[in-house]
């Protein structure tokens, strides 16, 4: 197991960059949700160099066994429903291949959180900026989805915090391990919860069944599906063929399977850009069962509303700097020429998939090298005194972002700045690492002080 400390571990993480991939995963997942209607929340973070160190510390991980931290982003997903825990986890599965997971097995005398872990690879988009964000930590190109229900949220915290980590940090022993008589009071209040997500479907179906006796279709759909559907009333002449309808043919509507339900109208949301309204579940309830004629003749008729074309309003892009700094080297032939080596090493890592061309050496580049695509623009340029580096390319998580590396050496000073040009105001800036060259620069002793 590597030597690490809290502080080395925040020198190796680029948090900024772990951020723009928790969040490109958090809005990739969100917009699939959102296309079933179903009801949820959704969280994402990045853990924090304390948090990796203690997991670090318990000697389960390490490079040298393959045994990888896989939870260094994590996403948590939070469904009203319990039935939609195992169509979430489908969901995800057709999002990003088939996920490791863990679920809780609960005996019938035993009661737990409704819950599943899962781990997934990362999106290969988001490997290369992976990799060069952890640095050398035991951590594996993954991300875990922990999926929870409403009513066991609340107690997963206290769990983790009460049970789990007192558990580990006391060796296994604790007022909650120890305690019979506690701990199965608090497995009563399990219990409880679990009665509850139960009852809440069972509710549920009994007001749909009743609302479909009654001919009220709306509320017939929103409590038998449970999902959000679009404030639009349903349009008066598909209420009037539902209520001419058999009622077998209404039975068949009815019993529907709930997850081949919404499965098939996130398709039809996703591809055919429909709103999830009561017109488009009953299409989609006709098209799984009955097949009514009287039904299909009202969609040639009156087809289904379409969401509009989302259209971004072009904004002026802002300047902001993320980091400036200043410091005098040790300063000779042989030094100089090891800090170019750090800066253009860094440029072919950074810029050798847009420039397949680059010189395979500084000393190989004739006089200076100055390449440009749409988008990129790459300027080194090395002498036996001074350097000039500059890097510019697009932020491939963060539209219409641009980033500029610039490095310059001068009479033994070494300037480094990162600056971003992007219409978003919301990026932590704070949280932005300094860039990776500046860092082996330090760890080969170059810098002599630095410049205020």
């Amino acid at each position: 197991m590597g030597n690490f400390d809290v502080k080395s571990i925040e020198q190796q993480m680029n948090r900024i960059n772990l951020t723009e991939i928790e969040n490109k995963i958090e809005k990739a997942i969100e917009k699939k949700l959102v296309h079933t209607g179903i009801y949820y929340r959704i969280f994402g973070r990045v853990k924090t160099a304390r948090s990796l160190y203690n997991k670090i510390e318990t000697g389960k991980y390490g490079q040298e066994d393959n045994k990888l931290i896989q939870d260094v982003i994590g996403i948590r997903i939070i469904l009203y429903f319990s039935e939609d825990l195992s169509l979430c986890h489908e969901l995800l599965d057709d999002t990003y291949g088939a996920g490791e997971y863990s679920v809780t097995q609960n005996s019938p005398q035993t009661f737990g959180p409704a819950k599943k872990n899962g781990v997934y690879r990362l999106p290969k988009e988001a490997h290369v900026l992976y990799s060069g964000s952890v640095g050398e930590l035991p951590v594996d190109s993954t991300f875990e989805v922990q999926l929870r229900t409403v009513s066991f949220e609340g107690w997963h915290e206290i769990e983790h915090d009460m049970r789990y980590k007192m558990r580990r940090n006391n060796g296994n022993t604790g007022i909650l391990v120890d305690d019979q008589e506690l701990s199965r009071m608090l497995n009563s209040v399990l219990a409880s919860y679990e009665l509850n997500d139960w009852a809440l479907i069972r509710i549920f179906n009994e007001l749909s069944y009743k609302s479909m006796l009654s001919k009220n279709w709306e509320e017939m759909l929103r409590t038998r599906f449970r999902i959000k559907i679009d404030e639009k009333p349903m349009n008066p002449h598909l209420s009037k063929i539902l209520d001419a309808m058999k009622e077998e043919d209404i039975q068949k509507l009815y019993n529907c399977d709930r997850r081949r339900v919404i499965m098939m109208l996130r398709e039809f949301v996703e591809e055919k850009r429909y709103k999830i309204t009561y017109n488009c579940l009953v299409y989609v309830l006709n098209v799984m069962s009955c097949r009514n004629e009287e039904i299909e003749h009202y969609y040639a008729k009156y087809p289904l509303e379409t969401r509009p074309l989302e259209t971004p309003t072009l904004r002026p892009l802002a300047d902001r700097i993320v980091y400036d700094g200043t410091w005098e080297l040790e300063w000779g032939e042989k030094e100089v020429s090891q800090v170019a080596d750090i800066l253009y090493g860094w440029c072919q890592y950074k810029a050798s998939n847009v420039f397949r061309n680059l010189p395979a050496k500084k000393e190989d580049i004739n006089d200076r090298l100055h390449v440009s695509v749409p988008g990129y623009k790459l300027k080194f340029k090395y002498s036996e005194d001074s350097i000039h580096m500059f890097f510019k390319h697009p932020d491939m998580a963060r539209p219409a972002t641009i980033w500029m590396v610039s490095a310059e050496f001068e009479d033994g000073v070494l300037r480094v700045m990162t600056r971003y040009y992007s219409p978003d105001t919301s990026v932590d800036i704070t949280h932005f690492s300094e860039p990776v060259f500046v860092k082996e620069i330090r760890k080969e002793g170059l810098f002599r002080r630095t410049v205020m």
